[in-house]
């Protein structure tokens, strides 16, 4: 769900002048300490919030230079109604001030009047682009105010536990007064409601300890999680108890009892089961989640799943969520959330880039990479799609191409053998639960020596043929090649033509050895004469394997690949398919 495209801020905090975020369902602000990544988030939380601002929220900078506009701190955001099917008539009054794109915004105006050491708060919304007048939030068009009404913002921060918990327990009260209180008069005597209310804690008791319990399974498969109602109808208004078990073998321990990691984990289950029942919720509703840092104190394999949860398609389609993270697992799962993912790299509270995943390129992976300080980071994005991933370790986009017109869906390249070792490394020792399983196709050459610790009895897991398959990891494999093949090697046409270039760089000799020539050579081969002369080979077969995996003999195989659309051999193809279905 998305339903804010953007919020711009100005003189607000850390920001000095007008800056813009463009947001998506899911919104990552990624940056070092002091980048205003944690202001984003607080801007949302105030313009929601009834009541007026503080000095505090001003950017205090700006505000003493008592330049023209420096007393104002604005917070505007902008709403994306193109896609809501809502036919309420309040939403029938709001789609009068869209623009051509189905967008309108309302600002929210702090103005600081130093005369008095006050703080003015004003209103103004577009019609169809243009805003119109400041003023008060009680004189805005009923409709504005209704539709800002619809918003149910939560500010989540693991390090506010308790006031989490308490926030999730709100929740539930409000859950049972609207599933099971329904038709009563609000005039029904304590003693009544007493009586309803025995016959049904037990039902809902069940009810709510299931689904939490459901839903806690993403995570720990074996957890359980049961819900403790308040007894009496006068403790609805007081506390509900909430208790965990990983497992059935352990006992079970009241959440507040429980340590940060765990209490955080359950509690973001809880306000999402919460915030997406339509059973409280009904009709016009759009929650909000401002998340500060998610991954703090959760252990990597907790951190990994819980960022999976977060871009997935239940979560996603329910509630829009901004977050702050540092973790570079948090970040890397929001692969699998494709176009309604957003990063924002900030930096001296400025934008350093703003990109949906799909439009991230290298430079910007590397870039993230080194700031969050981890060199894997490339590899658990690479890793963490809800589709197959398939890797090779060949760049060139033709060899990409070959593949995918066989049927094998590559989906990134690598630069060479050590690059896809770095990968085995991260995949055998991460103990991650990914989503789908992960392919790498490594060439049976020089470089697999590199692999030969993993490439053991005690992991093959099928054959087709000569091609073998190993699981490296978790749902993690290296497809192998034939003995002394590469991807050349998978081309019907490339013996002839290896026989073509050994004709080229070598002569035959009276005894049947074959020598490099002492012929100049056509420019294309003149690193592959280079490596072969002063060279003598047995045989012809010799000779075709000397020269075979050198550079730029690939390199004029692959024109030729291009130029006479070759295609990988049928049966090599699928080897590799088969074997890849074989451990799904």
């Amino acid at each position: 769900m998305s339903i804010i495209s953007r919020i711009s801020l100005r003189n607000y905090r850390c920001y000095r002048r007008s800056q813009s975020f463009d947001l998506a369902s899911g919104s990552y602000f990624v940056g070092g300490n002091n980048a205003g990544k944690s202001a984003v988030l607080k801007a949302v939380k105030l313009f929601f919030e009834p009541g007026g601002m503080l000095l505090s929220d001003f950017n205090v900078t700006e505000l003493r230079s008592r330049q023209a506009g420096s007393n104002r701190c604005e917070i505007e955001i902008f709403f994306d109604l193109s896609d809501l099917k809502s036919t309420n008539g309040q939403i029938r009054e709001i789609r009068k001030f869209l623009d051509k794109n189905g967008v309108f915004s309302i600002k929210k105006v702090g103005i600081f009047r130093e005369k008095t050491e006050s703080i003015d708060v004003l209103y103004s919304f577009s019609l169809r682009g243009k805003h119109g007048s400041e003023q008060r939030y009680q004189e805005l068009p009923e409709c504005v105010q209704w539709f800002l009404s619809r918003f149910n913002v939560s500010y989540i921060h693991p390090q506010e536990a308790e006031r989490l918990l308490f926030d999730a327990q709100e929740k539930l009260k409000r859950r049972l007064l609207s599933t099971f209180g329904r038709g009563a008069s609000k005039y029904e005597k304590l003693s009544q409601l007493q009586k309803a209310w025995e016959a049904l804690r037990q039902e809902a008791n069940r009810d709510l300890s299931e689904k939490l319990t459901a839903e806690m399974r993403k995570i720990w498969p074996s957890a359980t999680s049961q819900v403790e109602l308040p007894e009496k109808i006068d403790d609805i208004v007081a506390i509900s108890a909430i208790s965990f078990k990983q497992d059935e073998q352990v006992p079970e321990v009241l959440l507040s009892a429980q340590g940060n990691g765990v209490q955080s984990a359950v509690l973001y289950q809880t306000h999402y089961l919460l915030d997406c029942d339509k059973t409280i919720h009904r009709g016009v509703h759009f929650p909000i989640w401002l998340m500060e840092e998610p991954e703090a104190f959760l252990h990597a394999d907790i951190a990994y799943k819980l960022g999976a949860l977060l871009v997935s398609d239940g979560w996603l389609s329910n509630i829009q969520f901004l977050a702050t993270t540092h973790s570079p697992l948090i970040l890397a799962t929001s692969a699998a959330g494709d176009e309604r993912v957003r990063w924002c790299l900030l930096e001296k509270s400025g934008v350093v880039f703003s990109k949906k995943v799909p439009e991230l390129i290298q430079v910007d992976i590397d870039d993230i990479s080194r700031r969050l300080g981890d060199p894997n980071f490339e590899v658990y994005f690479n890793i963490s799609d809800k589709m197959p991933s398939i890797l090779i370790e060949d760049a060139r986009p033709e060899t990409k191409d070959a593949f995918i017109a066989a049927g094998i869906a590559v989906t990134k390249q690598l630069t060479g053998a050590g690059v896809l070792k770095k990968y085995v490394d991260v995949l055998s020792g991460s103990g991650f639960a990914l989503k789908a399983p992960v392919f790498i196709v490594l060439d049976n050459d020089r470089g697999a020596v590199d692999f030969k610790g993993f490439l053991i009895e005690e992991r093959l897991r099928g054959t087709a043929g000569e091609y073998l398959i190993y699981e490296v990891g978790h749902r993690s494999y290296v497809i192998l090649l034939p003995s002394n093949y590469s991807v050349e090697d998978m081309f019907e046409e490339y013996d002839s033509f290896i026989a073509d270039i050994a004709n080229q760089l070598f002569d035959s000799a009276a005894d049947g050895s074959w020598r490099a020539t002492k012929n100049s050579v056509s420019g294309g081969l003149t690193r592959a004469h280079a490596k072969v002369r002063n060279k003598q080979a047995a045989d012809f077969q010799s000779a075709k394997v000397l020269i075979s995996k050198e550079q730029d003999v690939k390199d004029l195989f692959w024109g030729k690949v291009v130029a006479e659309s070759l295609k990988i051999r049928v049966d090599d193809a699928e080897a590799v398919k088969g074997l890849m279905a074989l451990v799904q």
